[in-house]
This record gives C-alpha cells, sequence and structure tokens, in this order.
C-alpha cells in the first residue's frame, strides 16, 4: 500500500465515546493476551469494555491519554498514553508508558503507527515527561530510538518437589479489597528497590484490584499477619505466575504450594523475580532452582528519553550522589549530548554541579535517545556503551560514565498493567 502524507493524518485526543469505544475493541481484538493475563473483567460480556472501563477509572487518568490516529475523519488507529513515576533510587522520574498501539487492518502499512509514535514522543516531551517505556514488538519501536532496557527471568521449580515438602505453618486465602494496603506494603517491600518499579499510591493499588476478576491470593501467619502474594493469570497456562512477593521462606513454600494445587496439570511452577528480590533468595536457598532470562533484542521491554533537559534535571541528584560515594579524584568539565539536547556538569573531587558553559575543550559523551535510556536502567555498562557505533564516548571518559550510571537489576512488575 502507499504510505500515507504525514500531513494527511491527524493525531489527538479521543473525544467521543463511539471513538473510544471504536478504538477499545480495535485494541482488544489485537491484544487478546491481555485479558488473560490481566483477567480484565468483561462488563456486558466484552473485555473492550473491561479495557476501556480500567483506563477512565484509574485515578490518575486524563482524557488526552487515549489517542486516536484519524484519516479523512475516521478512526485508523491509536495507542494508551499512561504518565507513571518510575522509581530511581530516592529519585522519582515522570514518565510515560505506551500501550494498546493498533492500526486498523485496513489501513497498516500505510504509515498510521509510525505518526502514532512520533506523536507519543512530542506528546511526553510537551509534558516533560522524562522517559517512554513500552513493550514492544520485533524490528518497529528500535527506529523512533527506543532500545532493550530490561529482560524478564522466570525461576522454575518442580512441582511435585514442591508438594513433597512438609506444609508450612502459614496458610493462603482469597484476598479482597480490604486487603488492599497490605498488598501495596509488600509490593513496596519487595520491588521499590528494582529500577523500572512503579510508584504505587493507595488509590492505584485499589483500583488495580477492583480492575481483576482474579485476585491475588494472600499468604498470612497465624495472627493473619499478611506475608507474602501470589497473582495468577486467567490464561490456559497455569504454570506462570504473573507476580509474587513473599516475607519469609514458609510464606515463598506455602504460596509455592497453593500454586502447585492450582496447577495440577504442569510439571513446573515458573515465577518470574529478579534476582536480588528476596523472593528469589529464599527459593535458590531452598530448592533446586532452574532460571530462565529471556533477551528478544528490540522486541521486549523498551525505552528511550523523551524530555531530554527534564530527565537530566531529575538525575542530578542521583548523580551527585554516586559522584560522591565513588570519592574519585578526578577534575573537569563534561558534556552529554543527545540529539543537540546539552547538558554540561563540572566534576571535582569536591562533587558534581550542573553549569551552564563549559570549555571548548570539554569532552562530549555524545548519546541516542535509546543510549541514554540504557545508561539510566543500568541495562548495560559504560565499557559497552562505548564500543556502540551510535554512541560516542571519549576513552577516557568511560571510568566517570561507569560511575555515573553503574549496571543493575531492572525489573517491570506484572501487576502493573502493561
Amino acid at each position: 500500500m502507499t504510505t500515507l502524507d504525514p500531513a494527511a493524518i491527524e493525531i489527538r485526543p479521543l473525544e467521543t465515546g463511539a471513538e473510544i469505544d471504536a478504538f477499545f475493541s480495535m485494541a482488544g481484538a489485537t491484544f487478546p493476551d491481555y485479558h488473560r493475563v490481566h483477567c480484565t473483567p468483561t462488563p456486558d460480556g466484552s473485555f473492550a469494555n473491561g479495557w476501556r472501563r480500567f483506563n477512565e477509572e484509574a485515578p490518575s487518568f486524563e482524557p488526552d491519554h487515549l489517542r486516536g490516529a484519524f484519516v479523512n475523519g475516521t478512526l485508523a488507529g491509536g495507542y494508551i498514553h499512561d504518565e507513571r513515576w518510575l522509581r530511581l533510587g530516592d529519585a522519582h522520574l515522570r514518565t510515560g508508558y505506551v500501550g494498546g498501539v493498533v492500526t486498523d487492518p485496513a489501513r497498516r502499512g500505510v504509515g498510521i503507527a509510525s505518526a502514532l509514535m512520533r506523536d507519543g514522543i512530542a506528546h511526553a516531551s510537551a509534558r516533560c515527561q522524562t522517559l517512554l517505556v513500552l513493550r514492544g514488538i520485533a524490528g518497529f519501536y528500535v527506529r523512533f530510538g527506543y532500545a532493550d532496557v530490561m529482560e524478564v527471568t522466570e525461576h522454575v521449580v518442580e512441582r511435585q518437589r514442591v508438594l513433597a515438602l512438609p506444609a508450612p505453618n502459614v496458610r493462603v486465602r482469597p484476598s479482597s479489597i480490604h486487603d488492599s494496603a497490605a498488598l501495596l506494603e509488600l509490593y513496596r517491600r519487595q520491588y521499590y528497590p528494582f529500577v523500572g518499579c512503579y510508584t504505587r499510591t493507595p488509590e492505584q493499588q485499589q483500583h488495580l484490584l477492583r480492575h481483576r476478576s482474579r485476585l491475588p491470593h494472600l499468604a498470612v501467619e497465624q495472627d493473619d499477619r499478611p506475608c507474602g502474594y501470589l497473582l495468577l493469570p486467567c490464561g490456559s497456562d497455569p504454570s506462570l505466575a504473573v507476580e509474587v512477593a513473599a516475607d519469609s521462606w514458609p510464606a515463598a513454600l506455602a504460596l509455592l504450594q497453593f500454586h502447585a494445587d492450582a496447577a495440577a496439570s504442569a510439571s513446573e511452577l515458573r515465577w518470574p523475580l529478579p534476582f536480588g528480590s528476596p523472593t528469589y533468595y529464599y527459593l535458590a536457598d531452598s530448592l533446586p532452582l532452574t532460571s530462565r532470562t529471556t533477551s528478544r533484542p528490540d522486541a521486549g521491554w523498551l525505552a528511550r528519553a523523551a524530555n531530554v533537559s527534564t530527565l537530566f534535571a531529575c538525575l542530578l541528584p542521583v548523580l551527585q550522589e554516586r559522584w560522591r560515594r565513588a570519592k574519585t579524584n578526578w577534575d573537569g568539565p563534561l558534556i552529554f549530548d543527545v540529539e543537540g539536547t546539552r547538558w554540561r556538569v563540572e566534576l571535582s573531587s569536591s562533587g558534581l554541579r550542573s553549569v551552564d558553559e563549559s570549555r571548548d575543550d570539554a569532552p562530549v559523551v555524545r548519546l541516542t535517545p535509546g543510549g541514554l535510556a540504557q545508561l539510566v536502567f543500568g541495562y548495560r555498562p559504560a565499557t559497552w556503551m562505548a564500543k556502540r557505533a551510535e554512541q560516542t564516548v571519549p576513552c577516557e571518559m568511560v571510568p566517570t560514565l561507569a560511575t555515573l550510571f553503574p549496571t543493575t537489576t531492572a525489573w517491570y512488575a506484572g501487576s502493573n498493567r502493561c
């Protein structure tokens, strides 16, 4: 098909109920697995209606979160542009989350999706969002500056081995909306330490529970104190959990045995957990464990810088603390350049500070929007970034970059929805 002139594609917020219904109908038909993973309710038998309600009833919802592409006044595609606060140590980064990117099948291949992607970047920058995050498909999003920023690891245990263990003194019961505070506290303890985790309010926690037809199961001590939870999908594969958290080995074992009973036809149980999480350590210290990390180049969790100036401003306290702890004696200026947007700093043994001007001979680190996102997420080390043809890192600045952007484990918790 012939690519449309970009001027012929209008991108704007969805305005009428009919437009919104048409978008979610299109998205629901394109992404049926969304329902199976997130157990989205189906009011009036419609998954599309349930997905719409989930978005419109969110505590932070704004009408321009739902954006459509129109050709001659007819809806040809759209996407959801959510706004979330991503944690990076003590810093909270205002970020955009792009989901439900869809094109009318009759309009595919003419530039609709590309127009939506360009709108997402412009919309994020205008709202001073620091980063854009999405879960992508192979070979498309990278052309808009996105790059891989995290991988998914599943930890696999034999179901029969779990059932053979003595039952712990912890019971598992269904949760309810009244358990939202306990579930939120467990989520915070388990996942807040990881880059990629989103800050969650009590209102957001309740919203997530209200819009699941299958609620988490809660592990509780004998005094009814919550000590873990397990979130299972509604799909045909019961062996893979959506999310799990446990404060102790007895809590983890109780949830494992509950999962084993729920997945009676499975030979193994699969729990997605970041390396370094307490629940992972309980499993690894107590059971034979197989860990499988899946890498899907340009097709998994991707991100790119959005408003570069805002991103660096938000990162400044984090970078200052990292530089202070390194106790380096290196002195000098440094310029970061991302598609022409420059951020200048002065580094010395006394600290790191942002400056408006720098010397003409100051070294320049040139990064793509995706390359900067990879450093922010700690996905790749500075030594690796220096080898990439699309990035420019002076050799003498590699140790400095490594100090400012250490590698770490990033993680996206499945209960956040996507």
